[in-house]
């Protein structure tokens, strides 16, 4: 019996050795394993920050678009109603200088008699009548 004793010993001790052998390969793995979860959960960290960072960016270009746009946007505006003030008063211009045209006409046809050559220096009819014989006729042959 103290032979199967010492037998159970042995073994028992083969097997505690075993067994830790076992519990530090597994301690020696989850070490590893945690220092590339560590490892993975600081990439991680690094990338959020970066993802901060170009966030933050992005949002700052967003808002001197937004800005640049309102600008634009402003001086288009601007320029459209410098344009149209600039094409009434154009406008303005023309209606004033057809009014004093028409005038014009008028008073020349009052100073004409009514007759108008399409220049706009006229020869009174009176003096056409008085004159019109002593201008000398040539024939075009």
């Amino acid at each position: 019996m103290a032979k199967k004793r010492e037998e159970l010993k042995r073994e028992v001790q083969v097997k505690k050795e075993e067994l830790e052998a076992r519990e530090k390969e597994l301690s020696l793995t989850m070490a590893e394993k945690s220092g590339e979860v560590e490892k993975r959960e600081e990439e991680l960290e690094a990338k959020r920050k970066s993802l901060e960072v170009k966030e933050k960016e992005q949002s700052l270009v967003d808002e001197t678009i937004k800005e640049k746009s309102f600008e634009q946007e402003k001086r288009e505006e601007e320029f459209k109603l410098t344009l149209e003030s600039k094409a009434k008063e154009i406008e303005a211009k023309r209606r004033s200088l057809e009014l004093k045209e028409k005038e014009l006409e008028r008073k020349e046809k009052e100073e004409s008699g009514g007759i108008h050559f399409g220049v706009r220096t006229m020869i009174p009819s009176d003096d056409m009548l008085r004159f019109s014989h002593r201008v000398p006729s040539y024939k075009l042959t």
